[in-house]
């Protein structure tokens, strides 16, 4: 289950990449603090409506940033 959780993260990161948010603009946009946002990347632990948030705030869609258990082996695919 860790790989998955780090896998999520991994996913999380690319998108904000590819989108130009920051970390700030981030938590300020899904409405969480920095701290909580933080901790979700450090331990992987996201829940599925925060991806949701996230997958918004990015633009791209919440099934790009929920691991697939099959396909992801602890890396993002």
């Amino acid at each position: 289950m860790e790989q998955l959780d780090q896998a999520a993260t991994e996913k999380v990161l690319r998108a904000m990449s590819v989108a130009g948010v920051d970390l700030d603009q981030l938590a300020s946009e899904i409405k969480l603090t920095k701290t909580i946002l933080l901790r979700r990347m450090s331990e992987g632990r996201w829940k599925l409506i925060e991806l949701g948030l996230i997958a918004q705030a990015v633009g791209c869609r919440t099934s790009d940033l929920v691991p697939d258990p099959i396909c992801d082996d602890g890396a993002a695919a």
